[in-house]
């Protein structure tokens, strides 16, 4: 029974998972989106993502890879190489290659990293507004708003939740409610613990890349669903849900979102650094577009029909209100059980805070 139950469990994490995959791709409700945008601002931020990330920082990528090293290279292989050697030349061509990065490559990876970031945000908001052509209230506008620092580190850097109602979710700034009805200290508070459980998570992530065997698919894992979580974490944030709910629903739905973040983290896995965080950088728009039309709820009610209709059986995690002007209960799993994802970043990211409030001088 054990064997069964495990191999049924199987079949639906994958299921879920394809599902994932499958929503991820569902690139015209982009399309409906772009139309049903009056004022055209999507247009704007998408080109303006495509032009700083793609023509320019991919585009000096190019130019470096395919006419000026190729040039140098041949340069010094004709004058140094007959002089001082072969060791000579390649010490030369590394040096270049060194400040490139150093000179070009580094600085503008920061710059399109923190300008990207006030695109997404902005693309973010307009999209939450056409889909509920609302005044967004002040606390959940303040929700929303993602530092450069933090709301692109799954979106450029390439590799880049708290159990809330489980029994690692006791930190103070957890057990708040809906960011809505917080003030703003409240949200800036969330948003702190945020930005620091996110990085100690990637760090984490990183370190899980150099395990033997394991290493590289529970990174591509791990980094898959940091990604999804981004591109569904602009809309949750923007709509005012309270982090505790967020990461919560989003442990629920781990297998879902973990191929909803496929794509993206093979791309930061197949490709070098500089090229996959550049297009990503390009593709993040698409998947915070179709994430703001994609509802989980609904491929569990498809997977789990009884579910669906029965009430009684859907207790337990409230979920984010993630089609606009939806919010129901689920049972917390999707049959799967909910996967700390989260966990092992708490207490690091617990201490964290702990050690900079103390070491904060007081008023």
């Amino acid at each position: 029974r054990n064997l069964m139950g495990a191999y049924d469990k199987l079949q639906l994490a994958l299921r879920h998972w394809s599902l994932g995959v499958w929503e991820s791709l569902q690139l015209q409700r982009c399309v409906v989106l772009l139309v049903l945008d009056n004022s055209r601002a999507l247009w704007g931020h998408i080109l303006h993502c495509f032009l700083l990330n793609g023509c320019i920082f991919l585009g000096s990528i190019a130019v470096w890879s395919l006419l000026l090293q190729p040039s140098t290279s041949w340069l010094l292989h004709t004058i140094v190489t007959p002089r001082w050697g072969q060791a000579s030349t390649s010490a030369a061509e590394s040096a270049l290659q060194l400040l490139f990065q150093l000179l070009w490559l580094l600085p503008a990876y920061g710059v399109t990293l923190m300008v990207s970031s006030m695109e997404y945000q902005d693309m973010a908001r307009v999209a939450v507004q056409i889909q509920a052509p609302k005044p967004l209230s002040s606390s959940a506008a303040a929700a929303g708003t993602h530092s450069a620092a933090t709301g692109t580190v799954a979106a450029s850097v390439p590799g880049p939740a708290a159990a809330a109602a489980g029994p690692h979710g006791s930190t103070a700034v957890l057990r708040s409610g809906r960011t809505s009805n917080a003030g703003g200290l409240e949200v800036a508070a969330q948003e702190l613990y945020r930005v620091l459980l996110f990085l100690v998570f990637y760090v984490e992530v990183m370190v899980v890349a150099y395990v033997p065997w394991l290493g590289r698919p529970l990174y591509c894992f791990l980094i898959s669903l940091l990604y999804a979580f981004y591109c569904f974490d602009y809309k949750w944030s923007l709509l005012g849900v309270g982090l505790p709910e967020r990461l919560a629903y989003f442990e629920a739905h781990w297998a879902f979102f973990s191929g909803y973040g496929l794509i993206m983290s093979a791309s930061t896995v197949l490709l070098s650094f500089y090229i996959s965080a550049a297009v990503l950088a390009v593709l993040f728009p698409l998947f915070i577009l179709v994430a703001m039309e994609s509802n989980p709820d609904t491929v569990h009610d498809a997977l789990n029909p009884k579910a669906a209709g029965a009430p009684e059986l859907r207790q337990g995690t409230k979920t984010p209100t993630t089609h606009v002007g939806q919010g129901k209960m689920l049972s917390g799993g999707q049959g799967l059980g909910r996967l700390p994802v989260f966990r092992f970043a708490l207490w690091p990211t617990e201490r964290l805070l702990g050690l900079w409030l103390l070491a904060k001088p007081k008023a």
